[in-house]
């Protein structure tokens, strides 16, 4: 047996779990503009008439099979999205309380403080809760998000959102609190 160091197959970078987050993040995100692009309605030359009204997802002439694989990526385009857009939503208005936002220049990207990134990630945690376990007491809540902040679990989530919207275009910036005003120079 020889003794070494174990390393990460991907070079000592990202942990395989990370990566696999981000990737799934940015699959949602592919998969909600996907959805966002394609006609909610079929063309008038498609003769194909559905069985009823679609409230949600795309409509197809017929049904995926239930429990096919083909549901089963619908299922989880449609579900996943919603669970995202609810996490980064507690993501972006935690920031944004601390004088944070998003912007597209990659270049302007900030770290944020330790005490933002903990009132972040307990508000994905907590968004997160109430999406999976809505009927968790409130003291149960309290007690649950005490210990993500504990055990880093709440600062992981505010990372993972954070790269997920990286992998999207968007970067965490410092919003101006004073936009600068054209009332004239002195030079």
């Amino acid at each position: 047996m020889s003794d070494h160091c174990q390393t990460s197959e991907n070079g000592g970078g990202i942990p395989g779990y990370a990566l696999m987050i981000v990737l799934f993040v940015l699959a949602c995100v592919i998969a909600r503009v996907i959805l966002h692009l394609l006609p909610l309605r079929p063309c008038k030359r498609c003769r194909v008439k559905l069985s009823g009204p679609v409230m949600h997802g795309i409509p197809s002439p017929a049904p995926a099979p239930f429990g096919s694989p083909a549901m089963a990526a619908l299922a989880l385009a449609h579900e996943q999205t919603a669970y995202w857009q609810q996490l980064l939503a507690a993501f972006a208005a935690a920031i944004e309380a601390e004088g944070f936002t998003f912007g597209t220049d990659a270049g302007e990207k900030v770290a944020l403080p330790h005490d933002t990134r903990a009132l972040a990630g307990a508000a994905i945690v907590k968004a997160r809760s109430r999406h999976i376990s809505p009927q968790r007491s409130e003291a149960d809540l309290e007690d649950f998000l005490l210990q993500a902040a504990r055990d880093g679990y709440a600062g992981s989530w505010a990372d993972w959102c954070q790269r997920g919207a990286e992998a999207a275009g968007w970067y965490v910036i410092r919003r101006e609190v004073n936009p600068p005003t054209d009332r004239g120079s002195t030079e």
